[in-house]
Formats: C-alpha cells, structure tokens, sequence
C-alpha cells in the first residue's frame, strides 16, 4: 500500500508541476513535507507527508518565521499572531503539518514553523477540536505502522471571516480537510468547518469520502485520486496507552 501511494504521489506531482503558474501557485519541498501554496491567499492549498515513529520529546520550537522558499509577493505580510479584540472570534496560527510529530529534531520543529504552513484555525479548534484530534489520531497511529496524510484547505467564499487581510494578506479558510492512511489500508477523511462546531464526539457529521474532497476543492490533489474508490472508515478512537508528548 506504502508503495502504490508514494509512486501516485510521485506522478500526480511530476504530471501537475507543469502546469503550475508560479504567479499563482508553488510547489515546496521542505523534505518531509511538500504543499502546493497559494500566493492568492497566502496559504497553502495542500500538504502532503508521511510519519516516522516517536522517538523524541524535545519541547514545541516557538519562534516563526516567514516564507523563505517563496517569491516576496506570495509571503504573508506577518509572522505574528491572529489576535482580534476580546469577545471576538479568535484564531490561532494553525500548523498543516503539526510540529509535535518531528520532536526528535530541533530542525525539522522549526521547518513546521514556517508560515507557509500556516493558516488561521479557529481557537478552540485549534486546541480542543475535531482538527486537533486528527492530529492525536496522526500522533498514536505513527507507532503502530506509517500513516499517510494529505490535508489542505476549502478557501470558500466568506469574507465575513477574512479579518486580516490588510495586516497579515491572508484569507481565512471556511474549512480544513483531511486523510489519513494507516499502513493496515484503513482510510479517515474529513472536512472540517473552521469554527468549534466540529468535536470528536460527533466526527461521524463530518466524514466524507475521499472523492467529496476532490469535488470540494478547486485544485489538484496528487495521490488522492488512487484513493477517490476506497472504502472511508468511522473515525478511530485512540489506541491505549497513546503518548501524546
């Protein structure tokens, strides 16, 4: 399964890159990590990685730091936080790829730091929602086996959310999608509305397959068709005995 995913991967990349406008759009490699980022909302549009097994506990890196594998005019305008006056909505810089997975090295932390991995998530979210547990999921399985995970974001047409376009350039994503591959084959994927409705208790509202994402976004995914066909699975409650640490 590991095979087939990653020569999908390759070919979608290879097939897609030559039809990229660099105005518009970018293909990054960080090496364990690529995306397609989009200049247009200064985000990116899709990640791709696969994990490694825990083997560290380095504490989180904190610092970020701004795009540097991108042409000026594609960087958000910002590192700092999306802090909004109180009783408002609050937002976090939110990971793609989350930072805890790479905790055996101080370097690739702070690759993940990088603002091009970087959108705004709601705050509760961010730490306590459905996205937040996609990431627990992402944590506990890498032990049992390899998981596969492509994620990206539904730009949408709310403006209503897009409070920092003058001081940081970036559009709020309405929502965040997400899949996972464990090494057994089995398959979650989601797409999640980028507010605190979404929690890992009601999951099921929010599982879809894999071909609802491709039909939701409106760019390519390269290795996802091979798997538009698979069977989607409930989503998975957390082994026992799981460090999150």
């Amino acid at each position: 399964m590991k095979k087939i995913i990653e020569l999908v991967i390759v070919l979608g990349m290879c097939l897609y890159a030559s039809g990229v406008k660099a105005s518009e759009k970018e293909l990054l490699d960080f090496g364990f990590y690529q995306m397609e980022y989009s200049c247009e909302h200064k985000g990116f549009n899709w990640i791709q990685y696969e994990t490694v097994p825990d083997n560290g506990e380095l504490k989180r890196y904190k610092g970020f730091h701004r795009e540097d594998k991108l042409p000026e005019h594609c960087r958000k305008k910002s590192t700092s936080t999306f802090k909004r006056p109180a009783g408002s909505t609050q937002y976090h810089r939110g990971h793609g790829v989350h930072s805890n997975l790479w905790d055996h090295s101080v370097k690739m932390m702070r690759a993940t730091n990088n603002m091009a991995n970087v959108v705004l998530h709601e705050a509760y979210q961010n730490v306590h929602g459905l996205w937040r547990y996609t990431e627990k999921l992402t944590e506990c399985y890498r032990d049992l086996g390899t998981v596969n995970v492509w994620l990206g974001n539904v730009w949408g047409n709310d403006e209503t959310n897009d409070h920092f376009v003058l001081s940081h350039g970036v559009t709020t994503p309405d929502f965040m999608w997400k899949v996972l591959v464990r090494s057994d084959g089995e398959i979650n994927a989601w797409i999640i509305p980028n507010n605190r409705q979404a929690t890992q208790y009601n999951a099921g509202r929010y599982e879809v397959s894999v071909q609802k994402i491709l039909d939701t976004v409106n760019y390519q995914v390269p290795g996802l068709e091979g798997l538009a066909s698979h069977k989607i699975s409930k989503t998975w409650w957390l082994p026992k005995g799981c460090s999150l640490r």
